[in-house]
């Protein structure tokens, strides 16, 4: 807490160190905030142990971005960029959350800002884990601020992003194989597999828990009536009890579709939405109007 008052007035980021679904994130707006922020993790234990210790960051401004590779370690592949969700409300507002829908590919991004993240961010980073003697096998989710000063990186994570997945493997091309791609990279293989795309878009929305990302119920029943033809839905906090399907975490279900245009992907996955019930349901309603800035 010293640290912020000894520091100027203006925008922080204050992280949990430690894990915490994704949610230990505070996008403070004043020094006032950001105090508030290190109070809840440090002193009230919001989210325990991992606030034990916090980073306090520059609050980068841009348009976020999650950009994923497969790698064997000394090639890789990218995926589709997209952009997810964040925030629980309406608006971008609200507490930051594991990503509540996802949009891939982005028709405002261009495969130039593509080339400029993977020659500034992506390939210095499988060769700087070569150079440290670590040759690391698998998937790279990152988080990209693109900003007037070209991309910053944010974040990593050593696997597949979460609602971002749930969006990709539908895109994936009629001749690519997820299963054959995740062999070949194992054996050092991976420029020899063939990863191609759709040239579609493919929404993905999630549906939480009231309450989420604080407190929320589970145990409530899940209906899911008929859906769509082009619609797909990924269980993430669901169990089933007495051979019936219940709520079992904050996101409960992803609602995918992949269409020609981002507009009928929109649609189609608000279609899903609307045959799955159960009590509490939550996701958010803007998710035409998004894109996202912070």
């Amino acid at each position: 807490m010293s640290y912020l008052q000894g520091q100027s007035e203006g925008r922080y980021v204050v992280k949990a160190s430690g894990l915490a679904a994704s949610k230990g994130v505070f996008l403070c707006k004043s020094k006032c905030e950001a105090e508030d922020a290190v109070r809840k993790l440090m002193i009230e234990r919001l989210f325990g142990d991992a606030g034990k210790e916090v980073v306090i960051e520059e609050y980068v401004v841009g348009c976020e971005l999650s950009v994923t590779i497969i790698t064997d370690g000394n090639t890789w592949k990218v995926f589709p960029v997209g952009q997810d969700a964040q925030r629980i409300y309406d608006g971008n507002v609200g507490p930051n959350t594991g990503g509540m829908g996802v949009c891939i590919p982005l028709n405002y991004f261009n495969e130039e800002e593509t080339k400029e993240i993977e020659e500034k961010i992506l390939e210095p980073t499988v060769r700087g884990l070569q150079i440290e003697g670590y040759k690391f096998v698998g998937f790279i989710c990152t988080g990209v601020m693109q900003t007037a000063d070209g991309p910053k990186l944010l974040e990593y994570n050593a696997r597949f992003g979460d609602p971002e997945a749930q969006a990709l493997f539908p895109l994936l091309d009629d001749a690519s194989d997820l299963a054959d791609i995740m062999v070949v990279c194992i054996d050092g293989k991976l420029d020899s597999a063939h990863m191609g795309f759709e040239k579609k878009t493919a929404i993905s929305l999630v549906m939480s828990s009231s309450g989420y990302p604080g407190r929320y119920d589970i145990g409530e029943t899940i209906n899911i009536g008929n859906l769509p033809e082009d619609v797909l839905v990924f269980h993430s906090g669901t169990s089933v009890v007495d051979r019936c399907l219940v709520t079992n975490g904050g996101r409960v279900l992803d609602i995918a579709c992949i269409a020609n245009s981002t507009k009928e992907a929109i649609q189609g996955a608000y279609n899903g939405t609307l045959q799955v019930e159960f009590k509490g349901k939550y996701l958010r309603t803007d998710f035409g109007q998004i894109r996202s800035s912070s």
